[in-house]
């Protein structure tokens, strides 16, 4: 995956402060796949809870009937640090479960 403009925008950094390194430097730093579309991203940290990021804030998936009603992917989901999750803004309206409807 590419980490493109629209992931540094959602996580606040500034593409312009990008700095070139060696490529036997960037071997030894921490790699990160984290790709954010603004489609239907679904993120997962270290806990049991998934998110889909839209319009870069995350929305919880409150449980699996409403990740499957909603037509996502297990296999799409991308892991990524409990750290970089906190970046995204948490919002407030969660997705509603199907089992409640």
């Amino acid at each position: 995956m590419d980490t493109g403009p629209r992931t540094f925008t959602c996580m606040g950094l500034n593409a312009g402060a990008v700095q070139a390194i060696a490529d036997s430097e960037w071997s030894r730093s921490r790699r990160s796949a984290l790709s954010i579309t603004g489609r239907r991203d679904l993120l997962q940290g270290s806990g049991p809870q998934v998110y889909v990021v839209t319009g870069c804030q995350r929305h919880f998936i409150p449980d699996p009937e409403t990740f499957t009603a909603h037509g996502y992917n297990w296999s799409a989901i991308q892991h990524i640090s409990d750290a970089d999750l906190t970046l995204f803004l948490r919002e407030h309206s969660f997705l509603q479960s199907i089992s409640t409807q």
